[in-house]
This record gives C-alpha cells, sequence and structure tokens, in this order.
C-alpha cells in the first residue's frame, strides 16, 4: 500500500514546477509521443484546480486562458499523426506525474474549503508556469521529431526503400501542424504570466 501523500498545496505545485522543467531534458524526438499524447490529462487536471480556487485570476483581461487551452484538444489529433509517432518509445512520464500532483492540490482545496495555502494569485502563477514550460518542451520535442521524420524520407527516397518503410510527406506536414498547435498552447499561459510581470 502505498504511502499516504502528506504534501502541500504549496510543494505539490513546486513539485509540479520541477518535473515541467525536466521535461525541457526530456524533449527529444523519442519523448515526443508521450509528451503529446498525455497533454490533455494535464490540461484537464490543470483546469480542475483552476476552477476549484476560489477567486478569479489576478490582472486577466478578456478570455480565460484557461478555459481556451481546455477548449483546444492536442492530443486527440495526434492519434492521427502517422506511424513513427504511434510507434516511438514514450520516455518518462513525468508529465503523469504532474497531472497527479495538480488533482492531489485540488483534492486538497476542496477538503478545506478553499483556505489556501500559498495565496491564490500564487497558485494560478505557478498553474500557468507549469502548463507553459511543458507545451514548449513539447515543441521542442516534436521540433526533433520533424527534422527526424524529414531525415528518414530523404535517406528512403535516396535508397529507394519500399513507400511503407519510409515515412510520408503527409506524416511530416501533420507533426508540423502538431509544432505549430502546441506554439499555440504555448502562447497563451506565456501571456498569461507576462501580463503578471513575469517571464
Amino acid at each position: 500500500m502505498p504511502a499516504r501523500d502528506r504534501r502541500t498545496i504549496g510543494e505539490l505545485l513546486a513539485d509540479s514546477d520541477a518535473l515541467a522543467r525536466e521535461t525541457l531534458l526530456d524533449a527529444t524526438l523519442e519523448n515526443a509521443p508521450a509528451m503529446v499524447r498525455s497533454w490533455n490529462q494535464l490540461v484537464t487536471s490543470a483546469a480542475n484546480l483552476w476552477a476549484a480556487l476560489s477567486s478569479p485570476p489576478d490582472h486577466m483581461s478578456g478570455p480565460d486562458p484557461m478555459e481556451r487551452l481546455r477548449g483546444y484538444r492536442g492530443g486527440d489529433r495526434s492519434q492521427r499523426s502517422g506511424r513513427a509517432l504511434a510507434r516511438a518509445r514514450t520516455g518518462r512520464r513525468s508529465r503523469d506525474e504532474i497531472a497527479e500532483n495538480l488533482s492531489r492540490a485540488r483534492q486538497l482545496i476542496e477538503r478545506r474549503g478553499r483556505s489556501l495555502e500559498p495565496a491564490t494569485a500564487d497558485v494560478h502563477g505557478q498553474v500557468m508556469h507549469t502548463l507553459y514550460v511543458t507545451a514548449h518542451a513539447t515543441t521542442v520535442a516534436l521540433g526533433a521529431y520533424v527534422t527526424e521524420l524529414q531525415n528518414q524520407l530523404e535517406v528512403g527516397i535516396r535508397r529507394r526503400q519500399p513507400i511503407v518503410e519510409r515515412p510520408t510527406t503527409l506524416e511530416i506536414t501533420e507533426a508540423r501542424g502538431l509544432i505549430a498547435r502546441f506554439g499555440g498552447f504555448e502562447q497563451l499561459p506565456a501571456a498569461y504570466i507576462t501580463a503578471r510581470g513575469g517571464l
């Protein structure tokens, strides 16, 4: 039986941010598939924590950035992004740990009647920073993945490999589309953090 998690909200958020920073070290083509596939779960956990907070974010103008993030579906489209993405190694699963931490923080908030430590504004900022770093790492990993696909395609054409044994231009186009999509995910939390004087 696993030991009971006795971490505070602040400790859970700090651990999530540290794990997000680790994803920058793991931003390789091998880890791109896991990073893409885990995005929706991560955003759902973050959005549920965001909704559990008692007050709206400070300095927020316009639409709620979390609602906009939740409205996008990053991983759904990735299911069609090619054979190589589907069969690549998944790498570390720190994004799942982040999602679990955020879910645990939400549970603590709901159990304590929204009595927060640290302050609500700090929670909003930390959640957005975690999403920003994770989205950026995913964009970097996807860039490496696209470069590898292009190299494989060029080598396959030169060696006259059968089409079924090499990436297709459609796979590369769809992977580039994911880069653009995650670039958009990255911009939403970045704009929020910048408005609060961060980054």
